[in-house]
C-alpha cells in the first residue's frame, strides 16, 4: 500500500492546530510517540484505526483527513444550541483536552458557578436585570 503523503501532512497539521505535543497526541489516540512521528513524516501508513481515533478524539472531519475536502473540524454536536462563536470555540477547545484536564476544568467551573457534582450547573444564573441572558459576573464570583 502506497503511503499518502498529503494525508500525512494533514495528520501533522491536526496536532499543530490543536497545540499538543506528539506524546500527548499519541496517548489520546492510543499509539506511541514514535508512531505519531512516523505517521506525520509519511514514513508509516495511517490506518483506518488511526483515522477513526483522531477523528473521534478531536472532532476532525474524516472526509477532510482522507481527502483534504471540507473543513478540518466537524461542527460541534448540538451546535444550534450554542449561542455564539465564543461558546462554539469553548466546546472545540474542551474536546481536545485530556481527560484529566477536562475533569479539572469542570471542577473549576463548578466552583465558579457555586455548584457541586450532581447539581445542575446549567440553571439560569442571571441577575434578572439583563435582557441579553448574560450572567452577573460579580454575583457569580461571590459564590465561588
Amino acid at each position: 500500500m502506497e503511503i499518502n503523503k498529503d494525508m500525512a501532512v494533514r495528520f501533522a497539521s491536526i496536532r499543530e492546530k490543536i497545540g499538543v505535543k506528539q506524546a500527548e497526541f499519541a496517548e489520546v489516540i492510543g499509539v506511541s510517540r514514535p508512531t505519531v512521528a512516523g505517521l506525520e513524516k509519511g514514513h508509516s501508513n495511517i490506518t483506518e484505526r488511526n483515522i477513526k481515533a483522531v477523528c473521534q478524539a478531536y472532532n476532525i472531519s474524516e472526509e477532510w483527513l482522507k481527502t483534504g475536502q471540507g473543513s478540518m473540524f466537524n461542527p460541534p454536536s448540538g451546535q444550534s444550541e450554542l449561542k455564539n462563536e465564543e461558546e462554539r470555540e469553548l466546546i472545540r477547545m474542551f474536546r481536545i483536552l485530556t481527560a484529566d484536564t477536562k475533569r479539572m476544568v469542570v471542577e473549576i467551573v463548578r466552583k465558579f458557578m457555586g455548584t457541586s457534582e450532581g447539581e445542575d450547573a446549567s440553571a439560569d444564573k442571571t441577575d434578572g436585570n439583563s435582557d441579553n441572558g448574560q450572567s452577573d459576573d460579580k454575583s457569580l464570583r461571590k459564590r465561588a
